[in-house]
C-alpha cells in the first residue's frame, strides 16, 4: 500500500498537539483536552477514509484482473460466488462507512472509523482469496486467453458424442448381420 498522509490530517494533528499545549500552559485546560481528543479523533477518521482508499483501489485492480469466466472455472464456481458474495459485503460496508461518516459529522465519530475498518477487513479477505488462488487462476487466464480450455472442451464433447454414436451403429449394425456359412462355399465359386 502507498503510505498517504493528507494535509487535513496533519492539519488535524497539529491542531491536536496545539491544544494540548495550551491545556499545559493552564489555558482552559479541560476545554482544550477535549478540543485536542477532537482533533486526534478527525485524524484517526482521515486515516480510516485513506487506508479505505488504498484498499477499494488494491480489491477493485485485483478483481478487475479476471473476468467472471475466469473466476467460475476456480473451485467449480463457487470460488466466484464468495468472492462475489464479499465484495457485495465489502460495498455494502463501503457504503455504511460513508453515510456514517455524513450522519456523524459532528458526533460520534468513532463509529465512523469503526464501519470503515469493518470494510477494510472484508476488503483484505478478498484480497487475501484471490492471493491463494493466483496459480489457479494464472493457469485459467492461460486457458481461457489462448482459447484452448473451450477449443479443448468442445472437441472433447464431440468426440465424445461421435465415439457413443460409432458404438450405437456398429452395435446395431452386428444384430443385424446374419452368420455366414462358410461350408457352403466351393472352389469353383468366384465372388467375382
Amino acid at each position: 500500500m502507498e503510505a498517504v498522509i493528507s494535509t487535513e490530517m496533519l492539519n488535524e494533528i497539529r491542531n491536536c498537539f496545539d491544544h494540548l499545549s495550551r491545556a499545559e500552559a493552564g489555558s482552559y485546560p479541560k476545554e482544550n483536552i477535549n478540543k485536542a481528543i477532537s482533533h486526534l479523533d478527525r485524524a484517526s477518521l482521515d486515516c480510516a477514509k485513506i487506508s479505505w482508499v488504498a484498499c477499494k483501489k488494491e480489491v477493485e485492480k485485483m478483481y478487475n484482473a479476471y473476468s467472471p469466466k475466469q473466476l467460475m472455472l476456480i473451485e467449480g464456481g463457487s470460488f466466484y460466488e464468495k468472492i462475489k458474495a464479499l465484495l457485495d459485503d465489502f460495498r455494502d460496508k463501503s457504503k455504511n462507512a460513508r453515510l456514517g461518516e455524513a450522519e456523524n459529522a459532528h458526533g460520534a465519530i468513532t463509529e465512523s472509523i469503526t464501519l470503515y475498518f469493518e470494510a477494510i477487513d472484508v476488503g483484505e479477505k478478498i484480497k487475501a482469496d484471490i492471493n491463494s488462488k493466483l496459480n489457479d487462476l494464472q493457469h485459467v487466464v492461460t486457458m481461457v486467453d489462448k482459447g484452448d480450455f473451450w477449443h479443448n472442451l468442445k472437441w472433447s464433447v464431440v468426440g465424445a458424442i461421435i465415439g457413443v454414436l460409432l458404438t450405437l451403429l456398429v452395435q446395431n449394425y452386428s444384430n443385424n448381420l446374419t452368420p455366414v456359412n462358410h461350408t457352403s462355399i466351393t472352389k469353383t465359386d468366384k465372388p467375382f
